[in-house]
């Protein structure tokens, strides 16, 4: 399975390896993506196991190993 958040638009972000997808109220963006996680995330580790948007902070907290 692979890890998903949603994210501050409303959109759902979907990682699976070093790739991201975009999917939207329309389906997936295809037009753009998918992108390396790193661009839309710069820190992100190499491996994503897990994900999260907080609504409290505007963050999106990705998670790796146990």
């Amino acid at each position: 399975m692979c890890p998903c958040t949603s994210v501050y638009d409303g959109s759902v972000h979907v990682l699976e390896g070093s790739q991201l997808w975009r999917l939207t109220e329309y389906g997936l963006d295809s037009d753009s993506y998918p992108v390396s996680t790193r661009t839309v995330y710069y820190y992100a580790p190499s491996t994503v196991d897990a994900a999260v948007y907080s609504t409290l902070t505007y963050q999106t907290y990705l998670f790796s190993g146990t």
